[in-house]
């Protein structure tokens, strides 16, 4: 692996006067945010080092044929676009969706950001490379509450195959005139229209890079419904199930742990193996005044696919394996409140 040296130093002395250090990086694919999101700048922390993310904005006059975002305004004067192609902008994204000719939302594929110094060059050197470092990691927190807050699905669980499998599939044929042409013919191909999902709110999108910045994961109980709803969207729906009830099983646990506190724990072991399921784990739990989704939700329409789906191997319909998991996402949210999570960190 070769390495790759950004900038060259020239200055060795730290200054008391701040300096900006100011850069890019691009975004994984599938980042689409709502238009009150662009044009913002958000705090939170990558590789040690407190920075502010500045999203690229809406161009002045959007439009289908004018979509493409506007980079976020720097604090340096950079050269102007040059025409060979090594040095084009970047691409900052563009228009996603429009509604009645107003933009609604946005794919952002790149982000700027922003931090001082009073270091040394090698000093903001030596901060890049923590931050380059570091990108992964954060962005796997952040795609981890992002995907709770909305319905991005960052995780990307069995990536879906191309609406159109013969979408670059064409055929070409010498025709009387001696000419090589297409050939033409109707097509049978299914086209799936990308249909709206719901994306994070202004508030949610600052939450969960704050939350990544202070090393922040989701509970075990949220990663795996997280896990579920990927599947669920790659319609993968016995995995989906698998882990839904998974999600349930381990929030139902940990809401009888807290509720049995301050009970001895023999007797608390006692009261657990006598729930071999989620069904059971639920009963207890509303036994001893918890709040949970009904029995027979749990047990008809979470447990049962469960099982058919692991000892049968039976892959249940998309609306069979939705329900199950809305009855998994009840259950993981009376135990363990999204809206709270945050208060924790």
């Amino acid at each position: 692996m070769s390495e790759h040296t950004h900038a060259s130093s020239s200055e060795t002395a730290a200054t008391e006067t701040p300096r900006v250090v100011e850069g890019r990086f691009e975004c994984p694919e599938g980042l689409v945010v709502a238009v009150e999101c662009l044009g913002r700048s958000y705090p939170t922390v990558i590789g040690e080092q407190a920075l502010t993310l500045k999203f690229p904005s809406t161009p002045e006059d959007p439009s289908r044929s004018q979509s493409n975002l506007v980079a976020p305004e720097s604090h340096y004067a950079y050269p102007p676009r040059r025409t060979d192609s090594d040095h084009e902008l970047p691409d900052w994204g563009s228009i996603s969706h429009f509604s009645a000719g107003i933009p609604q939302s946005a794919r952002v594929a790149m982000v700027g950001f922003t931090f001082t110094t009073t270091g040394t060059d090698e000093d903001a050197s030596h901060t890049c490379e923590m931050i380059e470092g570091d990108l992964d990691n954060w962005w796997e927190r952040a795609s981890m509450w992002l995907d709770i807050y909305s319905e991005l699905n960052l995780l990307r669980h069995g990536r879906r195959k191309p609406g159109i499998l013969g979408a670059r599939y064409s055929a070409y044929l010498q025709h009387a005139d001696g000419k090589v042409k297409p050939v033409s013919w109707t097509s049978h191909g299914i086209f799936r229209f990308p249909r709206l999902i719901q994306l994070p709110s202004l508030e949610e999108l600052t939450t969960s890079f704050r939350a990544a910045g202070e090393g922040a994961v989701l509970p075990q109980e949220w990663q795996y419904l997280r896990d579920a709803r990927s599947w669920l969207e790659a319609g993968q729906t016995r995995r989906a199930v698998i882990d839904g009830c998974t999600a349930a099983e381990v929030a139902l646990t940990n809401q009888l742990d807290r509720l049995l506190r301050s009970t001895d724990t023999a007797v608390k072991s006692e009261l657990l193996l006598r729930c071999p399921g989620v069904a059971e784990l639920g009963k207890l739990v509303r036994a001893l005044g918890g709040i949970t989704a009904s029995r027979n939700r749990l047990e008809e329409k979470l447990a049962k696919v469960r099982n058919l789906a692991v000892h049968a191997g039976a892959e249940p319909s998309i609306d069979v394996a939705t329900l199950a998991l809305e009855v998994a996402a009840e259950a993981v949210e009376h135990a363990r409140p999204l809206a709270q999570l945050h208060s924790t960190i």
